[in-house]
């Protein structure tokens, strides 16, 4: 049995979402650090890792930098494994690719720990801070 591959609207729908909550949660982040909240002392700030061409190095992604990967990326691709039986499934694991200047990176984001640190922040976000960051 095989898993029928994401259709290109599927894509962007999931692309979208994940633009939205990105934006909305660095828009969290900002409010809440001009509060001098330290709300990283409370979380595992780790959902995934950069590799950027030049340097062959992996980096740790904080929620923040993964936020930052997923609204400048150009593109993204998922990632796809199959049991011993053949069947095939979609992973939690996104990679986001893009560059900035002259550097071409790959933001490898775990979608399960970016979702569980997402719910954490919109949890955490009081509801009389104005998000739009108007007071």
């Amino acid at each position: 049995m095989h898993f029928k591959a994401l259709t290109i609207q599927e894509k962007q729908k999931i692309k979208e979402f994940l633009i939205s909550i990105a934006i909305k949660i660095r828009m969290i982040d900002d409010i809440m650090r001009q509060y001098d909240t330290n709300i990283y002392d409370h979380i595992d700030n780790n959902v995934g890792f950069l590799k950027i061409k030049s340097d062959k190095k992996k980096y740790n992604l904080s929620v923040r930098e993964a936020c930052n990967k997923i609204i400048h990326a150009k593109s993204l691709t998922f990632n796809y494994n199959a049991t011993k039986d053949k069947i095939e499934y979609l992973k939690p694991i996104v990679n986001f690719i893009g560059k900035k200047n002259k550097n071409h990176w790959k933001a490898t984001i775990d979608i399960y720990k970016f979702v569980e640190q997402a719910v954490y922040f919109s949890n955490e976000y009081d509801e009389n801070w104005s998000i739009s960051g108007y007071d």
